[in-house]
Parts: C-alpha cells; sequence; structure tokens
C-alpha cells in the first residue's frame, strides 16, 4: 500500500475519531473511554505536530499526534519536564 503523510486537517476529523474510537474499543488507544471532542483535540495538539497517514484515493489509515505534557503527572513537573507524548493510531484491517 501507499501512503501520503501530510499534515492533519479538521476535515480528517472524522477518520481520526474513528480510528481513536476503534483504537479505544480494542484497548490499545488510551485510558480514555471515548474520543474528545474535535475543538479539544486541536486544541490539545501541538501545532504542526499532527499528521495522517491516507492512501492513494486520500483515506485516512492512521494518524500520529503530539500534546504537552502538561497535566499528565511526571511529564509536567521532574526529570520530564518539558517534554512531549505521542499518540500513533492505524487502522485495523481483517
Amino acid at each position: 500500500m501507499t501512503a501520503v503523510v501530510r499534515a492533519m486537517a479538521t476535515g480528517d476529523w472524522p477518520a481520526v475519531e474513528r480510528i481513536y474510537a476503534a483504537g479505544i474499543a480494542g484497548g490499545n488507544a488510551t485510558f480514555a473511554e471515548a474520543p474528545p471532542m474535535m475543538a479539544d483535540f486541536f486544541a490539545s495538539r501541538i501545532p504542526g505536530l499532527s499528521l495522517v497517514a491516507a492512501d492513494v484515493r486520500g483515506v485516512v489509515q492512521g494518524w500520529v499526534a503530539a500534546t504537552t505534557g502538561q497535566g499528565i503527572g511526571l511529564m509536567a513537573y521532574g526529570p520530564h519536564a518539558g517534554t512531549w507524548r505521542d499518540t500513533v493510531l492505524v487502522e485495523q484491517r481483517l
């Protein structure tokens, strides 16, 4: 499969949310019980560090995004201050 990696845009949200929800349902994405609202998702990401991988038809197959360490324990304070955490999710195919 050929993929194009490009900056994530708000128009990608339906696919990003679908892939995020599938990762949550499978127990592999996060401790969250549901994807965040679109505005909250984009507000919590570091600008320029959110990407999608799309197939040749433009269908998003996966995404990666970075958030600051603010509010998540040791990443916000101590030896890991100033770091970020990342999320990488890829759509599962049967």
